[in-house]
């Protein structure tokens, strides 16, 4: 939790759909812009983190989305991993490719509606040329899937460099060679664990000592309080207090 809160470093940020658009907008990114060599020491450090999780099963409370879980595990990743994280780049993306549908077919009526140039904006705010003197080309009907083509490229590929250093410190824990037999959603429940606080797992999982038993009052009304009134997380934040994690493992033999 602390590698999404720390400001100090900022390794990860929000997602730009935490703007307020599409879905997922609780979700973290790789900080683009930390890629020096000392940024790159710290990301495989992560991916250290994340092969101890796997190994101890002391869980990492990451919010992660699958444009960063699939190159883990050797995935490509789609436009449907970028609209999970940036609608608006997506619907872009999405527009410009068939524009023809709203009817634009020549150069006059595609500039009326489309007033881009070829740059774009990163995860962290910075302007990015997609080509030499983009700033100064605009988007045509004629070079619209060049923009296209290097738009996609440059939003997907956006945390290569940051990803790839975790997967070289995940290789240090774990053998990397294996990712590949799993799914990235299961990469991130070995990593992550639940997400949601799984009450009626904790309850069947929790050993009561110093004669207290599961049948006093105030043990029922501790159930209670965390299934009826408690917050998701409200319930992480008791988890972490109680166990010194923030996730719950997925199966009972992992506690």
């Amino acid at each position: 939790e602390d590698l999404m809160d720390d400001e100090s470093v900022s390794l990860f940020i929000k997602c730009p759909n935490s703007r307020g658009y599409g879905d997922n907008q609780d979700k973290f990114i790789p900080n683009p812009s930390m890629s020096s060599s000392l940024h790159l020491s710290m990301w495989t450090f992560i991916g250290k983190l994340m092969g101890v999780a796997i190994r101890g099963k002391y869980y990492l409370n990451i919010d992660l989305p699958s444009i960063v879980w699939k190159p883990l595990v050797g995935m490509k990743c789609d436009r449907i991993d970028l609209q999970e994280i940036d609608s608006l780049c997506y619907n872009i993306i999405d527009k410009v490719s068939n524009i023809e549908k709203e009817g634009i077919t020549d150069e006059e009526s595609f500039a009326d509606v489309i007033t881009y140039n070829f740059t774009t904006t990163s995860s962290d705010g910075r302007q990015i040329l997609l080509k030499p003197n983009g700033d100064k080309i605009n988007v045509t009907l004629k070079n619209r899937f060049e923009y296209i083509r290097l738009l996609e490229n440059y939003r997907m590929h956006e945390f290569d460099t940051q990803v790839n250093a975790m997967r070289r410190g995940l290789a240090t824990i774990v053998p990397i060679s294996l990712l590949p037999l799993f799914t990235w959603r299961q990469l991130e429940l070995m990593v992550c664990g639940k997400r949601e606080i799984d009450i009626e797992l904790l309850k069947a999982n929790t050993i009561y000592k110093h004669g207290v038993k599961s049948t006093d009052k105030h043990i029922k009304f501790l159930w209670e309080v965390l299934a009826k009134e408690f917050t998701t997380k409200q319930r992480r934040d008791f988890i972490r207090f109680v166990w010194g994690q923030s996730r719950l493992p997925t199966k009972s033999e992992d506690f």
